[in-house]
């Protein structure tokens, strides 16, 4: 059977940069097996798949693959396949603002969509799961597996953690940008410290001059030697600085710049609420353009 599928950059307004995302907005038909098989002839970070709603609580069901195996949740693919079901009409962007509530493994995703004169113009996602956090290995074994020394990691103020929305990933800040730029990492020692850690996929972060944050995200267990932009990750980032920096009640902004180091530069914006000291929602918001259509041939379960 053929099966048209469409790809976009997302977390960006530019082609060929943020990361990119190939959604099959018709997958009926497509096995659990097969989904598997599609995202690993891609080879992107990730392949979405297109269903139709299990129940009322969403609009459409969304299985979300890596190269290596199913994500209960991801970021850019929730506000990629938002941005492909919109210009293939599936959705209406007939008033300036809209949700869109995609059912993934996590549980329904609201996805806020805002338009003008029927355009699109960013898309931001509501996690599903509030920050959850937990222990991280020690620094002296992060440093190995990134070819750092324990020196350029910011220990005192930002303490390692597993942070999670949704999608576990071990979440660590560095004191420059310089450091950032000079990670290498060891996939022999990513399954040695991390195989069986709640996750294996790292995320590094570091402050910039301008007020933002700079990441990168690590994922060579998975398939993915460095992801551009992560969503999920950055929702869960967004949970931990909130958390450790102890910010007040409100809502609370960072601007995230990833991909940078690999010639795709990503914006990643996230928004934590705050009630009592506790974070009550998470936000991620961005952009996406799309890149191209195609179709493929993929034979009839038996």
């Amino acid at each position: 059977m053929e099966y048209r599928y469409y790809t976009c950059d997302v977390f960006t307004h530019t082609q060929f940069s943020g990361n990119p995302l190939a959604v099959f907005p018709n997958a009926e038909g497509i096995t659990d097996a097969q989904m598997q098989q599609v995202a690993r002839e891609l080879n992107l970070s990730e392949t979405a798949f297109v269903l139709p709603a299990e129940s009322g609580a969403h609009d459409v069901r969304v299985r979300i693959f890596t190269p290596g195996r199913e994500m209960p949740f991801a970021g850019h693919p929730t506000l990629g396949t938002a941005w492909v079901l919109c210009h293939l009409g599936m959705h209406s962007l007939n008033s300036e603002t809209s949700t869109l509530i995609l059912g993934e493994n996590v549980g329904p995703v609201p996805v806020t969509l805002r338009a003008k004169h029927g355009q699109l113009e960013s898309a931001e996602l509501s996690v599903a799961q509030l920050p959850q956090f937990s222990e991280a290995p020690p620094v002296q074994e992060l440093a190995e597996i990134t070819g750092l020394s324990v020196e350029d990691f910011d220990v005192a103020a930002y303490p390692p953690r597993f942070a999670s929305c949704g999608a576990v990933f071990l979440v660590a800040v560095l004191k420059s940008t310089e450091a950032l730029a000079r990670i290498r990492t060891r996939p022999d020692g990513f399954e040695r410290v991390l195989g069986n850690q709640p996750s294996q996929d790292f995320w590094l972060a570091a402050p910039t001059e301008n007020g933002r944050w700079r990441a990168r995200m690590f994922a060579p267990l998975m398939g993915i030697p460095e992801d551009p932009a992560t969503g999920s990750a950055a929702a869960a980032f967004g949970g931990y600085l909130a958390d450790v920096e102890a910010r007040d009640d409100g809502t609370h902004d960072w601007v995230i710049e990833q991909g940078l180091e690999m010639g795709r530069p990503s914006e990643l914006r996230i928004r934590v609420d705050r009630t009592q000291q506790a974070s009550t929602a998470v936000r991620v918001r961005g952009a996406a353009v799309m890149v191209s259509a195609g179709q493929m041939f993929i034979p009839p379960a038996t």
